[in-house]
């Protein structure tokens, strides 16, 4: 009895073994975004990326990563709640910005990458108010 009882056991972990070590290669996240369901509208010190989440239920939210121009990588994510991401951290006026945009499923899995560029617009200077002492309100902006 004590004999059957182990070799039922050792039978059953041996199963479980088998199983848990099995190869998840065909369980790829394969989605790559769409280059239509995404578009850019150059800003002042960056651009906003402007997207459509396809009705995939188990992506669960998009990532676009890209470098500033102070070369810090920056990675920012949205979800069906939005449907624009702020990209920043640039002074000048740029062309070619590589993003690296993809898909993040349910489980964390991350989706191939589409790399489409973006351009951003040069970040102006918050005007100044001055106040002369003749009591003359004057506005400045540094070009």
């Amino acid at each position: 009895m004590k004999t059957t009882l182990i070799n039922i056991s050792a039978a059953c972990l041996l199963a479980l073994a088998m199983t848990a070590c099995s190869s998840d290669d065909e369980k790829t996240f394969g989605v790559t975004p769409d280059a239509a369901s995404v578009s850019f509208t150059p800003r002042s010190g960056g651009a906003v990326m402007h997207y459509a989440l396809p009705s995939n239920l188990d992506i669960q939210s998009i990532r676009v990563r890209y470098t500033d121009a102070q070369g810090k990588e920056d990675i920012v994510e949205g979800s069906y709640l939005a449907d624009s991401l702020t990209l920043v951290g640039f002074n000048e006026a740029r062309t070619d910005v590589p993003a690296y945009i993809s898909y993040v499923n349910r489980q964390g899995d991350v989706s191939q990458v589409k790399k489409p560029p973006f351009e951003t617009l040069y970040k102006k200077a918050p005007a100044s108010l001055v106040l002369s002492e003749t009591g003359a309100i004057s506005c400045f902006s540094t070009p």
